[in-house]
């Protein structure tokens, strides 16, 4: 409080500031989710696809919730992702060797073949892009969005908990009834 004050803004104007930069970031993010759907259209795949080899390409073998909670995407889509590149011959599933009743996902020869063609060059334009700003920045950028995600997770999270109980409860009172 004292700080805003010295800075001669109100809480109102701190709040319309915060309100401004969370539009930007928003904005920024669906920009650049923007142009991954565009280079994911441009080689006649949708985004969620793009994402699945992106994970396989960069993770290796991973479990279909663990792509869906790597790049946000429900596992009903990574599911019909996965399904749609085994029938091309592209990704197998494998049994995990942590627990036999996971299926783990990867890429086959002929799937690492195609994922390489759409992706080794986005991977050149992305380091092109990345030698232009410093490394701190991109740290930066990469543990603040981080932990915006996070905190905006927690906040969702309980948001989506509370209406759970008012819901519960509205059906209960209408039970009294």
């Amino acid at each position: 409080d004292t700080e805003k004050k010295k800075e001669g803004k109100s809480a109102e104007q701190v709040r319309q500031i915060r309100r401004v930069t969370a539009q930007d970031i928003n904005a920024d993010w669906a920009k650049g989710n923007a142009l991954y759907t565009k280079w994911a259209s441009i080689h006649r795949i949708g985004y969620p696809e793009l994402m699945v080899l992106y994970v396989l390409d960069w993770r290796g073998a991973q479990t279909q919730k663990d792509i869906s909670h790597s790049v946000g995407m429900t596992k009903q889509t990574v599911n019909t992702v996965i399904s749609k590149l085994r029938q091309k011959g592209y990704v197998r599933l494998e049994t995990a060797q942590t627990d036999r009743r996971e299926k783990m996902a990867c890429l086959t020869a002929a799937g690492r073949k195609y994922a390489d063609g759409i992706l080794e060059p986005l991977r050149e334009i992305e380091d092109q892009i990345y030698e232009k700003i410093e490394q701190e920045r991109l740290l930066q950028m990469l543990e603040t969005s981080g932990e915006i995600n996070r905190l905006m997770e927690q906040e969702i999270n309980r948001e989506e908990q509370e209406m759970k109980r008012e819901k519960a409860e509205k059906k209960r009172e209408e039970q009294k009834k």
